[in-house]
């Protein structure tokens, strides 16, 4: 987890520019055959890379967790986990990006897992738009490499992957395996 003590100045989609870097290295490194994995958050970054992407050398994506996304479920999130409404922070954070200060600071404020941290106003609008390009089951069709999605069965932070993912899934370019009992950590057995 990122330190909620340090201010937040990363965007959600920065974690594409660092998937592509990596894989560049690993090619130039020698790699022919590389395998993408992400686990949550970073699944849906995954995916995001991958259906961008298609480089040949990805051969497999593996989505442990995957975030999935919605109209209204940043706001629906924002005010079960912060009992505060998400529109007028929005709205202040866009209002500071449309003035040319996407760094200007927001603060004290609820952030990803923070309770009370300062988050730019970028970064804050990049993790709580509406935007369907952070719904991984909605990514998957535009992945060509063979996809394994792996969902917990008492996971309460993905709701709704199983479901959405079950019809993506032809047991053959996608996979699903739902982990009877795993939570969204996979903690102790359930990650073996």
């Amino acid at each position: 987890m990122y330190d909620c003590a340090t201010p937040h100045r990363h965007r959600h989609a920065d974690a594409i520019g660092e998937i592509g870097a990596w894989l560049s290295w690993l090619k130039d490194q020698g790699a022919e055959r590389v395998a993408l994995l992400g686990h949550s958050r970073g699944g849906s970054q995954t995916a995001r890379f991958a259906a961008d992407t298609n480089d040949p050398a990805i051969t497999a994506v593996v989505l442990i967790a995957p975030q999935v996304w919605a109209d209204g479920y940043a706001a629906a999130d924002y005010q079960k986990r912060y009992k505060t409404g998400l529109a007028p922070l929005l709205a202040e954070a866009q209002a500071k990006i449309d003035a040319g200060e996407p760094d200007a600071m927001l603060g004290p404020i609820g952030f990803i897992y923070c309770e009370d941290t300062q988050a730019s106003a970028a970064a804050f609008v990049s993790y709580n738009s509406d935007d369907m390009r952070m719904d991984s089951p909605s990514l998957i069709p535009g992945i060509q490499a063979p996809v394994l999605v792996i969902a917990g069965s008492a996971d309460t932070v993905v709701e709704g992957l199983v479901e959405r993912t079950e019809p993506l899934a032809d047991g053959e370019r996608v996979q699903l395996v739902v982990i009877d009992g795993a939570d969204h950590f996979f903690r102790d057995l359930y990650a073996e």
